[in-house]
């Protein structure tokens, strides 16, 4: 058995509460990643040029490490284009196409390029008693696949503010109706970042 205690407490003015709760399941999905080959670093760059809502150039510094075919998102002021496929990669330059999510900024916009990397997991979203996931020190963009893969949720986090979901709360199962293959996320931090993810399930529903 899994188990997870979550506390929240709160006080404003003398008024507040304290509560802890404590949720079990037969079985748990843990992700603990820190910068590095598991997250990588956001890279700096500038939208060179912008083909359309979803396409667009983006000039990097020498040394970028993305290559053809990977998977990026692209944050920027007014939010995150994601699950972009680099048609081309060159010594300063990547070429981004089929991005989802927020339309891209304006041309010479600064942005930040997030390589995602992806993790296996095996959880039924119907079976789901307790998910929480955090990108530590910046923000973050996070994706759950099916095994086809089929996208089910897309979801751009904040530096430490957690998407959390429990079984009784009246919050939104975003996973409901799927079963989660893996994950894939990125960082919109050029700087350390790291991702956590905790999901309680009972296989047998």
């Amino acid at each position: 058995m899994a188990t997870v205690t979550e506390k929240h407490e709160f006080n404003v003015g003398g008024v507040g509460y304290a509560s802890t709760r404590t949720f079990t399941a037969s079985g748990q999905v843990l992700l603990n990643l820190s910068s590095g080959a598991e997250l990588p670093l956001g890279l700096a760059g500038t939208l060179s040029t912008r083909t359309d809502d979803d396409t667009g150039v983006v000039t990097l510094t020498a040394g970028h490490g993305i290559t053809t075919d990977d998977t990026v998102d692209i944050y920027f002021d007014d939010g995150v284009a994601y699950a972009g496929d680099v048609t081309s990669a060159a010594a300063t330059t990547i070429t981004v196409d089929l991005l989802s999510g927020t339309e891209l900024p304006t041309e010479d916009s600064a942005v930040v390029v997030g390589k995602r990397a992806s993790h296996n997991v095996d959880f039924d979203g119907d079976n789901l008693v307790y998910f929480a996931a955090r990108f530590g020190e910046g923000e973050g963009h996070a994706q759950a696949y099916t095994s086809a893969p089929a996208s089910i949720t897309a979801e751009h986090l904040e530096s430490d503010s957690p998407l959390v979901y429990y079984d009784g709360a009246g919050l939104t199962n975003t996973f409901s109706g799927a079963v989660v293959a893996s994950i894939s996320m990125s960082s919109g931090s050029t700087s350390a970042n790291s991702f956590d993810l905790v999901a309680l399930h009972d296989s047998d529903g």
